[in-house]
């Protein structure tokens, strides 16, 4: 009776687990941006001269979406705050149906308003890019986070230009 419980549980953990497993993976793991300039656009594919990625390293389909969040207060690194609002930063495209070992790729817009307040700051934001429920019935999620630590200039500089002949 024991050995066929062993080739039982043998079964499960050989057979039926693999057909569960899942998984995201993307470079991005932490993003620090400096001298960001409130009032003014910033590209992370401009900085980094590649979009934000995640693959699809599970064996099936699967429905990827990415929000922008706030960290808890227990998840800020040091010396950071939460962005005070997610519109800061805008996403070309939030969500992707991607097959077994694809990637997605998405443009991530910086825009800190031009206000006197949110010069000097540190602030911090997280792309949370998780699995979906699709068409394809798949029901166990997973997900991964980005953290994006943003720094904005002391003070808004002047450049002169002089005109050389």
């Amino acid at each position: 009776m024991k050995n066929v419980l062993w080739y039982i549980i043998l079964w499960y953990i050989v057979i039926v687990l693999p057909i569960f497993c899942g998984g995201l993976s993307t470079p991005y793991g932490e993003i620090k941006v400096e001298n960001i300039v409130p009032g003014e656009t910033v590209s992370i594919t401009g900085i980094a001269n590649k979009p934000f990625t995640v693959k699809n390293n599970s064996d099936y389909p699967v429905r990827l979406k990415i929000d922008v969040v706030i960290p808890q207060e227990t998840e800020l690194k040091p010396g950071y705050v939460a962005v005070p609002d997610v519109s800061w930063i805008k996403l070309e495209k939030d969500t992707f149906d991607l097959a077994s070992g694809e990637e997605a790729s998405t443009q991530v817009i910086l825009n800190v308003p031009n206000k006197k307040k949110f010069y000097g700051k540190k602030y911090q934001v997280y792309l949370w890019s998780r699995t979906v429920p699709s068409e394809s019935g798949m029901s166990i999620a997973v997900g991964l986070k980005s953290r994006f630590l943003l720094d904005t200039v002391e003070k808004k500089s002047k450049i002169k230009i002089k005109n050389i002949k």
